[in-house]
């Protein structure tokens, strides 16, 4: 939600969170300061106070000590969550686009929260692909919470004994033998400028296979950044469409920066990879 809307800002006694203008958080040796969504009958009310923020709601600011915030932890996880999303999006619903704040105020706060807080594995790997500049593709919704961090800069639903570089072993997997669904994310090559992202996704009737160039020391990091973000801009259209097929069709749909692309409609082979 507005990847791009926030910022953590640390001071000498504490830190704040905003996103875009509005002050969702303010954690101090005093003191939190929380704005809220929706009522929250369970909280004593003498906490909360109307919030003067312009978001649309019943929202509210939880004003109080750290021993009084950690007397309603179910209800202040929740409700900040609510209103983030109300904070971060505009009148007409959309993500905002940034925030007057700076995300590198306070990267390395950031960054120990992160060390020391639990996150999936989908949670990981859109970090990750936010602090790389890049667009995070489409991923089903039953693959992207079985999405594990299985090493640097590799995730996947399944184990993976061969690089993913080796984007025809993976197609060949596919074509000759029966293969679970999974989805896999990976950064992967070789020598100085063979690299790329990978998205490999087998669900249902589709199989698509993404190797596009990204890394590389010769490579223009923009450029390619770009060219992903268009990709990934198709991913979700063509998972949506592949569930048109009949059952027992494949629709299989290579794409290589390195080795060419391709794709087999349901009932072509496979001839050569």
């Amino acid at each position: 939600m507005a990847p791009k809307a926030w910022a953590v800002t640390l001071f000498p006694d504490g830190f704040r969170l905003n996103v875009g203008q509005v002050e969702v958080l303010t954690a101090f040796y005093d003191g939190i300061r929380l704005l809220v969504h929706g009522a929250l009958k369970s909280i004593d009310q003498e906490l909360l106070r109307p919030s003067p923020y312009k978001v649309p709601g019943d929202n509210h600011i939880f004003k109080g000590s750290i021993g009084q915030f950690r007397r309603y932890p179910d209800a202040l996880i929740v409700a900040p969550n609510d209103f983030i999303q109300l904070a971060g999006s505009t009148k007409t619903g959309r993500p905002r686009a940034g925030t007057p704040h700076r995300v590198s105020h306070s990267s390395g706060l950031v960054d120990l929260v992160e060390s020391v807080a639990p996150r999936t594995g989908l949670e990981k790997a859109k970090r990750l692909f936010h602090k790389a500049g890049l667009s995070f593709p489409a991923i089903p919704e039953a693959l992207a919470g079985r999405l594990e961090e299985m090493g640097q800069w590799l995730f996947s639903t399944r184990p993976v004994d061969n690089s993913p570089y080796c984007l025809q072993e993976y197609v060949r997997e596919v074509e000759e033998s029966q293969v679970e669904d999974y989805a896999l994310l990976s950064h992967a090559g070789h020598g100085v400028n063979s690299y790329a992202l990978h998205y490999y996704l087998v669900n249902g009737p589709l199989r698509m296979f993404l190797q596009l160039g990204w890394g590389g020391v010769y490579m223009d990091a923009e450029a390619d950044a770009a060219s992903i973000r268009d990709c990934f801009s198709m991913v979700d259209r063509i998972i949506q469409s592949a569930y048109r097929f009949q059952a027992g069709e494949r629709l299989t749909i290579v794409v290589s920066s390195f080795y060419g692309s391709f794709l087999l409609l349901p009932g072509e082979k496979l001839e050569n990879c």
